[in-house]
């Protein structure tokens, strides 16, 4: 359980990191194909966005990955925090883009598995 943890972790990891690139590259969304931003968004463009998900979402999860595979006391405590900032940047993401992607669930599935997981690997089930 605890390596299919570690690959779902990765697996946001990349994406995040790969997406949040293309998002700051591209800030017009064209190469994500992605749709104009709702009027209800502070936002002009996806730049913000992007660096948001490269850095932080990103991050926790590089950090997450990093620190399971180094078997620290905390690394269950990290993919909690990786599949908690996952799991509020998908919801945030439905609320502000005007489409709802099947990549959506895929991903907020993910988040929801690496939280059980990680729950489950520590000693403390949810339900």
């Amino acid at each position: 359980m605890k390596i299919l943890m570690i690959f779902l972790i990765t697996v946001i990891a990349c994406a995040s990191t790969i997406s949040g690139l293309l998002l700051i590259i591209q800030p017009t969304g064209q190469i994500l194909q992605l749709p104009k931003l709702m009027h209800v968004t502070p936002f002009n463009n996806y730049l913000l966005p992007g660096i948001f998900l490269l850095i932080i979402v990103g991050g926790i999860n590089w950090v997450a990955v990093l620190i399971n595979l180094s078997n620290n006391n905390k690394r269950y405590d990290w993919a909690i925090a990786s599949s908690i900032t996952s799991f509020i940047w998908i919801i945030i993401q439905i609320f502000s883009i005007p489409n709802l992607y099947f990549i959506h669930f895929i991903f907020l599935a993910i988040s929801i598995m690496i939280l059980l997981i990680a729950n489950q690997q520590k000693g403390k089930w949810l339900l």
